[in-house]
């Protein structure tokens, strides 16, 4: 069973929010400020890895496939120069989050990069991946980093979903679950709202637990437990989140191995993929 007293930082929050491109660094950057938000004392970090293929070391096929990507998409360079520019003109935008946030620019592979700055966060944020930087970053922060992960779906346009907003927990009674909600507690102590939903889930004395795991934080919150009824647990899930109006989503992210999840995983990569709200996921 997962510490909760353990897992809540005891520290002011250190937030990573990792850009791969300049369409979705803004969203990515807001919504980091958001998550910033619960704690006046949080800080944010900016990082963006420049996979540049002149001075990346990997194997030749690597290298190829990121030099192809230049005639698609304009050489690392201009990228990172892009990217950079938006985290200027946001910043200059006003807010204590903002005009505080510190910008690092790292040159290789992504996924070291990630885990290496990572070590002290709280917290990672990332937008839907649009393109191959992207992809190895959620890989890598959902699989390696252990850490809880904020993704954020393209539909999502408004950063304003933390405070007395409505919360909902997809719960089974699995270690990525537990983990999610100790972790998340930060945020799930300032929502307006807290549901609690499982999916073909009886209300056993292991499915209690995760009402002692949020009582001991402090967080009161309403209990539902319904059949998926012929549905997919995710497309269940999605109905009552709409049904209920969240506005964002606590859950566990996979229950095996990263090949088979990636292969095979359901639940999560169903979420993931039709989600229109933050999602807080835990590996």
């Amino acid at each position: 069973m997962v510490d909760v007293k353990a897992r809540a930082p005891r520290h002011a929050l250190n937030v990573l929010a990792v850009l791969a491109d300049a369409v979705s660094a803004r969203t990515c950057l807001e919504s980091a400020a958001a998550a910033c938000s619960v704690d006046s004392e949080a800080r944010l970090v900016a990082l963006h890895v420049r996979v540049d293929p002149a001075l990346l070391v990997d194997a030749p096929e690597l290298v190829a496939i990121q030099y192809l990507r230049e005639r698609r998409e304009g050489s690392a360079r201009a990228r990172s120069e892009d990217i950079r520019r938006v985290f200027d003109e946001w910043t200059h935008s006003g807010g204590q989050v903002a005009e505080h946030a510190e910008w690092r620019e790292r040159i290789g592979n992504v996924a070291p990069f990630l885990l290496a700055e990572s070590g002290e966060a709280d917290l990672i944020v990332l937008t839907k991946p649009r393109n191959l930087d992207g992809w190895e970053a959620l890989h890598c922060a959902l699989y390696s980093s252990k850490r809880l992960v904020l993704y954020i779906p393209s539909s999502v346009h408004s950063a304003d979903f933390f405070k007395d907003h409505h919360a909902t927990i997809a719960w089974a009674p699995r270690d990525q679950a537990r983990k999610a909600v100790a972790r998340a507690l930060p945020w799930l102590s300032v929502a307006g709202r807290v549901t609690v939903i499982s999916v073909d889930q009886e209300r056993t004395p292991q499915s209690h637990e995760i009402a002692s795991m949020l009582a001991s934080a402090g967080v009161r919150a309403e209990f539902k437990s319904v059949s998926a009824d012929g549905e997919t647990v995710g497309a269940r899930i999605l109905r009552e989140l709409h049904a209920d109006e969240a506005q964002y989503l606590v859950m566990g992210a996979y229950g095996h191995g990263p090949l088979i999840e990636w292969l095979f995983g359901q639940v999560t990569k169903e979420m993931m993929t039709r989600a229109s709200l933050p999602i807080f996921l835990m590996h």
